[in-house]
């Protein structure tokens, strides 16, 4: 899949979802951060960030920072697979790939019956990391988690203003078309 394809999916997986959340640490929170922001304030779209200071703190310290995607994201409504047509998108951010608290969220989507599509910007360093493990185990018990991958190139400073890139392109996706 190109990149070009790939950030269409990754558009129309938005756009068509009852609500987005977002997950990353670090730069790639504030990524996350303003792609959600982007989301709400241009595109009218119900979305969240799991990377408020106040909500991570707080999960981080009473559970403990690895879960604290994961945890935000049990609390929501779900959507169930009953509810044909209808799911939501959680978009994950993360250079590595290697960061636990990515990882449980990965696992927990894997594993719920909620219906949720994962968009996930990464990088080619992540070849062997726990994210991509994670993708090996699924694989090998039959899992799957609807969505796409995007990787890009480069040191961690250049990856990170690509996928801050790549969230612009899919916002200008949804108020265009995918062309």
């Amino acid at each position: 899949m190109t990149l070009n394809q790939s950030i269409n999916k990754a558009a129309k997986i938005v756009k068509d979802a009852q609500r987005v959340y977002g997950a990353g640490n670090g730069g790639s929170a504030a990524t996350v951060n303003h792609f959600i922001a982007d989301l709400q304030n241009t595109c009218g779209i119900d979305a969240e960030s799991f990377c408020q200071t106040e909500k991570i703190t707080a999960l981080g310290n009473d559970y403990g920072y690895e879960t604290i995607f994961e945890r935000q994201l049990i609390y929501k409504r779900p959507i169930l697979e009953k509810d044909k047509g209808k799911y939501d998108a959680v978009i994950m951010a993360s250079f590595s790939g290697a960061s636990r608290n990515i990882y449980e969220l990965t696992w927990m989507i894997a594993h719920s019956k909620r219906n949720i599509r994962l968009i996930l910007l990464t990088s080619f360093a992540s070849k062997h990391s726990i994210t991509e493990t994670a993708a090996r185990v699924m694989r090998k018990f039959g899992l799957t988690i609807d969505g796409v991958i995007i990787y890009s190139l480069g040191n961690i400073r250049a990856v990170e203003d690509e996928h801050l890139r790549i969230c612009h392109q899919i916002i200008s996706k949804i108020k265009k078309g995918y062309n």
